[in-house]
């Protein structure tokens, strides 16, 4: 079927089986109930087939693996099948027609968009290499039964949260009901860096005693990623098996129009181009800008890395061979950051279902790190943070690029996560849920993992505990010269401002209101949302920058005031 453009339509947006909150309402939960329901399942006996029948297709269930090179699930697809092979994404009603937890949409208008352009990309892929890409938005257990014959394998990658295991185990029964198999493709070399096998050669534990302190994974680790990032890697096949004998029809992917602010591209060969062009650019000062606060400044390949267009070894594989002289610090970095993605993952499914309690797994109740009744919510506060209306501007401009592009860069997460946390004190799974809501780039993993960090309810060493809190982040962010462009660009109203007034407007004559009006002429401004500590820290920067005693915001060299954000890596 053919990728038609158009405006939006009251059809069901298209959108394979997300990650995100098991709770179908917007009712709240309980403090001490967790988020998400994780559970380690174990493999059934059976799961594997080495042969397929002559006659019976084989099925690739395709969830965040939206590409064909360097994908060893379509390669175990390719070697199993007997000129029969069916590549499907099931759109699961159940994920994104519902609310999380704390009421926000599974999952927001701008990541809607992209994976619709990930599955027309993919389609057009497929159907070049004279194969189909079937997309159905239905349950998994509903289409994919009526794909099989018996004898047949339904291949899908191993995951490790409650809501993709419980579809697997549905969808297993299905299968089983017809004479089928479900195999699980473990996620080594697909989704994650590395898996058990690796982490056993470099010596690292896995499963339940994989270590908590990054360092601890990391540094043994090192030595073995150029190794292990070559395996696996594989061009797009020439040509695909077709896929024959399935009656049911192809949903038409329509595109809703293209979001103002937001550059990042979805698909394969989006993916792929950009990494392309970033190594050869932005890549070699990584180091020395991931902190920006706007340009581009980042890989921006985040969300790709999350639904699967592009492989995490051949970035990093590709990233290494770009190693040496100057520019080996940029590539080490960039590896180690790559390298947290992987942590959070191994972490995730160490502490299943206690990463999403406010107090974090029971396990790190013995660290005395938090507690539930450390937490409060606040419904008013916690809608001006999401909505950019708190009264502190450069909280606000980071907030608004947020909801505009659906993307803010490393720097920016980390100052807003502690002014919820550290000045608001809200519940912590609040932002969480907000970034899961709202980030294109969105990986439940490094999400709730890097929130429960800043929140201090899971184990990290001291270095990191020293940093959480204080004013660390806010310091990093009012030294980059291009701060004071970054929060007129996304603050209008604060246009003409002066430099030293600019991150403390409640200090002089400008009008500030209650509420920021959402219709703003640029004459208003929030009553600031704020806590004495960070009040008199913006208030004490304003005023060194007037007296020239400290270093003072600088303005970006005009023309670098672009409305561009970044990802993680």
């Amino acid at each position: 079927m053919r990728c038609a453009r158009g405006p939006p339509t009251s059809t069901l947006p298209l959108v394979f089986l997300l990650l995100g909150f098991p709770w179908r309402t917007g009712h709240w939960v309980p403090m001490a109930s967790p988020v998400r329901r994780w559970r380690r399942v174990p493999a059934a006996a059976g799961d594997s087939a080495d042969t397929a029948s002559a006659t019976a297709p084989v099925v690739v269930w395709l969830r965040n693996e939206l590409r064909l090179c360097d994908n060893p699930l379509l390669q175990r697809g390719l070697q199993l099948a007997k000129g029969n092979l069916q590549l499907v994404v099931c759109l699961d009603p159940r994920e994104f027609q519902a609310t999380t937890a704390f009421g926000s949409p599974k999952v927001g208008e701008l990541r809607k968009r992209f994976v619709e352009e990930c599955l027309c990309d993919l389609r057009r892929r497929v159907a070049e290499r004279g194969s189909r890409l079937l997309v159905q938005q239905k349950a998994p257990e509903e289409v994919l039964p009526a794909l099989v014959s018996e004898g047949s394998t339904v291949l899908v990658t191993a995951q490790v949260c409650s809501e993709e295991r419980a579809v697997e185990r549905r969808v297993r029964k299905a299968l089983e009901a017809k004479g089928a198999a479900l195999e699980v493709v473990p996620a080594a070399g697909i989704t994650d860096l590395v898996g058990p096998e690796e982490l056993q050669r470099a010596g690292v534990p896995s499963g339940e005693e994989f270590p908590v302190i990054f360092q601890r994974f990391f540094l043994p680790l090192r030595p073995f990623l150029l190794e292990i990032c070559q395996k696996g890697l594989s061009d797009a096949p020439v040509n695909l098996p077709s896929a024959s004998g399935a009656e049911l029809e192809d949903e038409e992917l329509r595109l809703t129009d293209a979001v103002p602010g937001t550059d990042i591209r979805g698909g394969e060969t989006a993916g792929l181009e950009r990494m392309t062009v970033w190594l050869n650019s932005g890549f070699r000062s990584y180091k020395d800008t991931f902190r920006s606060l706007q340009g581009d400044y980042s890989s921006r390949l985040g969300a790709h890395l999350a639904y699967g267009c592009i492989s995490p070894r051949r970035l990093v594989k590709e990233a290494l061979s770009h190693g040496s002289g100057q520019s080996s610090v940029h590539v080490e970095h960039f590896v180690y950051e790559m390298c947290w993605r992987d942590f959070f993952r191994h972490t995730a499914a160490r502490w299943g279902t206690g990463l999403f309690h406010v107090a974090g797994p029971a396990e790190c109740g013995a660290h005395g790190m938090s507690s539930e009744s450390s937490w409060k919510r606040d419904l008013g506060a916690e809608r001006r943070w999401k909505e950019g209306s708190t009264g502190v501007p450069l909280v606000d401009a980071a907030m608004r690029e947020l909801n505009e592009t659906g993307y803010i860069g490393n720097l920016a997460r980390q100052f807003v996560a502690a002014f919820l946390i550290e000045d608001l004190q809200i519940d912590w799974r609040v932002g969480a849920d907000w970034f899961e809501a709202t980030l294109v780039d969105y990986d439940v993993h490094s999400n709730w993992g890097q929130w429960a960090r800043s929140a201090g309810v899971v184990p990290t060493n001291e270095a990191k505990r020293n940093r959480v809190g204080g004013t660390r982040y806010y310091d990093l962010a009012m030294q980059r010269p291009e701060v004071s462009d970054y929060v007129r660009n996304w603050l209008p109203e604060l246009q003409d401002v002066a430099d030293e007034e600019l991150f403390s407007p409640w200090t002089n004559s400008w009008p500030i209101g209650k509420v920021l009006s959402a219709t703003s002429n640029g004459s208003s401004y929030s009553k600031p949302l704020i806590s004495m500590r960070l009040k008199q820290y913006f208030e004490s920067v304003s005023g060194a920058s007037r007296l020239c005693g400290l270093p003072s915001p600088r303005r970006a060299k005009k023309g670098k005031g672009q409305r561009k954000g970044g990802m993680i890596v």
